[in-house]
């Protein structure tokens, strides 16, 4: 399936600055046939906004036979016009197994949707039971495309479902998985923050990650710009087992800049997830929601900067509110624009100096006294060096594209790298040189 990118609807930096108790305006009108974006959510289908949890207790688990015919029948029911994510939600909480939806008669049905508070519910149910075979060939076309692109959808009775998610009952009750599905189960530290960083913030990102995965723990954010492309691209020279949550369908890219470290992410083992129907076009009360598959999914998280007010702060509320460990990092002082130190200070969250080596070594120590002891890394992991020049040939690329190089600058850059290989010196000591000179 061809993805799309998601055309803004204005400042993205717009979706951080988002009220804490917006309600998810996820429409229930159902993505467009034709394959083309859907336009912004409005409010109709089920007639109210989505809101979770729905129920407090997880929905009992079919037969293990059951879970083929459940994704034909998640997707087919969700091309009902009117069908929505507060809908299926509901049916599935009715229904664990999908396809009993097909038996039930009609008056039965629209009864069942009524109560659901859902919006012309007798005529969704005739739509549901005249055309059901139109919708789930449909369906079935949609999931044999999905097995040729390594999507998969799982379930949350489905014993691939991560604990940490299963275990939330406000958690999702499905993920479509573009990728590995064991990535969700690795132990994961959540790296989040502005789209809009300082330097300072994306070289503390870069320090961390690099230090997270080097002790064998992954990465997992909402793979937005900013803080959260810089995490996953340092996670990537470590080749670490990476996840980037979605607040859109799977087939939706955005924002489009983060469409190659998506790619390199699924192509390293990572994945992508989303709880969103193919076609589903971002929100912001979507990516609000999206949050709480975060702070679940991670074992400690650490808002590297951000402003009070931020899509950031969210996902902070709900690591709180789950009772995940936060933290902070700072490369000597923060930046003026990151509120997110002062917070976490203030709430005694504690807060670490990567330029410290004492620092650097209590918050390794740290993570592995908050982690879960079957969620301890069993050993370190090396960095991928190609994987890195790879990256930096990318900038060669940019620049000798418009900057005419001569050979002889070429060989001292070179010259340049091998002394730095073959006596490395410390970076601090390199700097105060540099420093000493200018």
């Amino acid at each position: 399936m061809p993805k799309q990118i998601a055309l803004p609807m204005g400042d993205d930096e717009e979706l951080d600055t988002l009220p804490h108790d917006l309600p998810d305006t996820h429409s229930d009108e159902p993505p467009r046939r034709d394959g083309a974006p859907t336009a912004p959510p409005t409010f109709h289908g089920d007639g109210e906004p989505m809101t979770f949890p729905l129920s407090s207790t997880p929905p009992p688990a079919p037969p293990l036979s059951l879970v083929r015919e459940f994704d034909v029948s998640l997707l087919a029911l969700s091309k009902v016009r009117g069908v929505g994510t507060k809908t299926l939600r509901a049916l599935y909480e009715r229904f664990p197994d999908l396809s009993q939806v097909w038996q039930t008669d009609l008056a039965t049905l629209a009864d069942i949707l009524h109560g659901m508070r859902v919006k012309d519910a007798r005529m969704i149910a005739t739509t549901i039971l005249d055309e059901q075979e139109v919708l789930r060939t449909e369906a079935q076309r949609t999931l044999h495309r999905f097995r040729s692109e390594s999507i998969s959808l799982v379930a949350r009775h489905d014993p691939a479902f991560p604990k940490r998610l299963a275990e939330r009952p406000d958690g999702p009750y499905w993920l479509f998985v573009e990728g590995k599905i064991e990535a969700l189960h690795a132990p994961l530290i959540g790296i989040v923050g502005t789209r809009r960083p300082s330097p300072i913030g994306i070289q503390a990102t870069e320090r961390l990650t690099a230090l997270i995965c080097r002790e064998g723990f992954g990465v997992v954010s909402g793979l937005a710009e900013g803080i959260d492309a810089a995490a996953h691209r340092v996670g990537l020279y470590y080749q670490a087992p990476q996840v980037g949550v979605l607040g859109t369908g799977i087939d939706i890219i955005f924002p489009a800049s983060t469409e190659g470290i998506r790619q390199r992410i699924v192509e390293t083992g990572g994945a992508v997830i989303t709880e969103y129907m193919p076609g589903d076009n971002y929100s912001r009360a979507n990516f609000v929601q999206r949050n709480r598959i975060q702070a679940a999914l991670a074992l400690a998280l650490c808002p590297v900067e951000s402003q009070e007010q931020s899509g950031t702060a969210h996902t902070v509320r709900f690591t709180e509110q789950y009772g995940r460990p936060l933290f902070g990092v700072v490369r000597g002082e923060p930046s003026p624009q990151n509120d997110m130190v002062r917070l976490l200070t203030t709430a005694r969250h504690p807060t670490f100096d990567l330029e410290q080596r004492e620092r650097i070594t209590a918050l390794i120590d740290w993570l592995r006294s908050v982690t879960p002891a079957e969620s301890v890394p069993a050993a370190r992991r090396q960095v991928n060096g190609r994987w890195f020049f790879q990256d930096l040939l990318r900038l060669v690329d940019d620049i000798v594209a418009d900057v005419p190089v001569l050979p002889e600058d070429l060989a001292w850059f070179q010259a340049q790298i091998s002394a730095r290989v073959s006596a490395p010196e410390a970076p601090q000591q390199r700097k105060s040189k540099q420093q000493g000179r200018g």
